[in-house]
């Protein structure tokens, strides 16, 4: 079997092994510190929990301490995680050996993380979660991570296997012999995610060269030997494309989530969504199901006068005009204070029409990317490239305002510390 036989972690817990961060950084359940929670107890109450975020993770190549080729896969995966605050992430085809994938979990604010070496400049697997979630490895190889998953709070267990089918035709047998085996020993609460690098049926590529039958067929009995049921998806068809212009043009499903009938039972309200890919060789995918969690009241934004607005005449046009009116009958000191609430006011109302923060920019150019790639027929390759390439630079941008307003000190270490780092400008 590729990879060799099936090892088992060392020591107790995976926990024990990898390093806890000194400063919490807020994930899961827990919420940024500003934010205050209460309970839901009832079924009215019920809301979407990140489960588990599979990606491939291509080219996340480092040479001597710095990214060589990888750094745009590696931000993806950072801005992925602040966003939809999985609680369990896998990742394939890492590329990076267990010391630099330290590096990654804590740019992407995870505690806990279990890594497959890579072999040379392949493979390579790693995954990654907080401590608000019980997580035991019980094996694994060069294709896959089996692992026990507690989630706080239900008591429940169940088994989770985080799986990278074999790229090559040929080899292709190796990788449902794994899975045969691992069914043989799981319970009935069975997850299996990942790259399957095989699609089930015809309508799952697109393309002018057909999948043989055979390689179908085999893929769809190693499922039912298993008992794993496909979980569906809703977004974009295809997980996978090359990228390649007219008749060239191939994009195929090949990853994507399973589940036994037990582990359904259990999470009967879930979904599977196909994101938007920005800059990763496979697009993401993120399972979300349904629980009694807690709920957070936010507290209000308080408005932030931004030493840039200065170099702007309109602005100080509005500042002058508050401040140039005489009100009569006012002490001194209310007369300031309303100047200074009118001011406030004004510059907020302005900067919503004339300063559309980077962020709102950054989420319509990524809807627009995910609608271009959930259409149905021929992929506008030009259109998503262009797309991508706008994307990333405002998340450059971003990136760069947001190392302005930081403390100097900060400016070396970047966003590590991502819920605490970006509290701070809100």
């Amino acid at each position: 079997m590729d990879g060799g036989p099936l090892k088992g972690p060392v020591g107790p817990k995976v926990a024990d092994l990898v390093a806890i961060l000194a400063q919490h950084i807020a994930m899961g359940n827990k919420g940024p510190p500003a934010k205050k929670r209460e309970q839901a107890t009832s079924e009215e109450n019920m809301k979407p929990e990140s489960l588990g975020l599979g990606e491939d993770c291509a080219r996340l190549e480092e040479s001597d301490g710095k990214v060589k080729r990888g750094k745009g896969e590696v931000r993806e995966l950072c801005r992925m995680v602040k966003e939809k605050r999985p609680k369990l992430v896998f990742l394939m085809e890492t590329k990076l050996p267990i010391q630099r994938m330290e590096r990654i979990k804590v740019q992407a604010g995870f505690e806990s993380n279990f890594v497959v070496n890579n072999v040379g400049r392949s493979g390579g697997l790693a995954l990654l979660w907080n401590e608000d979630i019980g997580v035991e490895i019980q094996n694994y190889s060069r294709r896959h991570i089996d692992a026990i998953v507690k989630l706080e709070g239900n008591g429940i267990e169940w088994k989770f296997t985080g799986f990278f089918g074999h790229p090559e035709v040929g080899k292709r047998q190796e990788a449902w012999s794994l899975l045969w085996h691992l069914s043989s020993f799981s319970p009935a609460a069975w997850l299996c995610v990942g790259d399957f690098n095989e699609v089930k049926e015809d309508a799952e590529k697109f393309g002018k060269v057909p999948k043989p039958r055979w390689q179908m067929e085999a893929f769809r009995e190693t499922l039912n030997f298993c008992h794993l049921q496909d979980l569906g998806y809703s977004g974009a068809k295809y997980t996978w494309c090359n990228m390649k212009l007219g008749d060239n043009l191939v994009m195929e499903r090949l990853d994507r989530a399973t589940a036994t009938s037990g582990w359904r039972d259990i999470f009967p309200v879930m979904n599977m969504e196909v994101l938007a890919n920005r800059n990763l060789d496979h697009t993401p995918l993120l399972l979300t199901f349904s629980k009694p969690v807690w709920r957070w009241r936010r507290r209000k934004i308080k408005f932030r006068y931004e030493a840039e607005w200065s170099a702007d005449k309109e602005c100080q046009k509005i500042i002058t005009e508050v401040w140039n009116t005489k009100l009569s009958r006012i002490r001194e000191w209310r007369a300031i204070r309303q100047k200074l609430e009118e001011s406030k006011l004004g510059l907020k109302k302005w900067a919503e029409v004339n300063k559309p923060p980077i962020e709102g920019l950054i989420d319509s150019k990524t809807r627009e990317l995910q609608q271009i790639q959930c259409a149905e027929g021929n992929l506008d390759v030009e259109k998503v490239g262009q797309l991508q390439r706008e994307v990333n630079t405002l998340i450059e941008q971003n990136d760069t305002h947001l190392r302005q307003r930081a403390k100097v000190a900060w400016l070396t270490s970047g966003d590590r510390n991502s819920a605490y780092f970006h509290a701070c400008f809100n």
